[in-house]
């Protein structure tokens, strides 16, 4: 594993490099992701979140590719009770806990990001946008759902970015 230093606004960022790539919204979905008690609540707004569905929504519609959403940055820690690492959401906490509601709605019901412990001011918003989501899955057909929600978990992509160092 080599590490590479990575100079942002006059700051080192050690990245772990064999980390650092583009994966699938499935990919990301299935990393052992956890919401650290650093991070600040749950907020995006039923603005933001209608964006994330209609963009994607329309990305499919026009049969892109690849669509990609950004990216997360993730700090890796040894999760000395199960043996293996846990990946901390540091940033993009917003737009996968709304990418893991969208999922839900859709049928994906194994969102583990769900069950993370989100404070209780994200529960409005939470909750919120899982109604908005719900109601413009709604208006799918059954097979419209079945294929968006392939693209979603196949085409879209984010750049992972991962280190070791939490102080980062």
């Amino acid at each position: 594993m080599k590490e590479l230093d990575f100079n942002k606004e006059g700051c080192i960022l050690t990245l772990i490099q064999d980390e650092l790539k583009i994966i699938s919204v499935k990919e990301l979905m299935n990393i052992n992701l956890k919401i650290p008690d650093y991070q600040r609540p749950y907020r995006w707004s039923s603005s933001s979140t209608n964006t994330l569905f209609a963009d994607t929504y329309e990305a499919y519609k026009l049969g892109i590719d690849e669509y990609r959403l950004g990216s997360v940055i993730l700090h890796r820690a040894f999760n000395h009770n199960s043996q293996h690492y846990d990946y901390n959401l540091v940033d993009g906490q917003q737009r996968t806990t709304t990418l893991s509601i969208l999922l839900y709605v859709l049928g994906e019901k194994s969102q583990k990001l769900l069950s993370e412990n989100y404070k209780p001011s994200s529960r409005d918003a939470i909750y919120n946008n899982y109604k908005l989501l719900q109601k413009r899955v709604n208006e799918l057909t059954k097979e419209e759902k079945r294929k968006y929600k392939e693209f979603l978990e196949k085409n879209c992509t984010v750049v992972k970015i991962v280190t070791d160092s939490e102080q980062e």
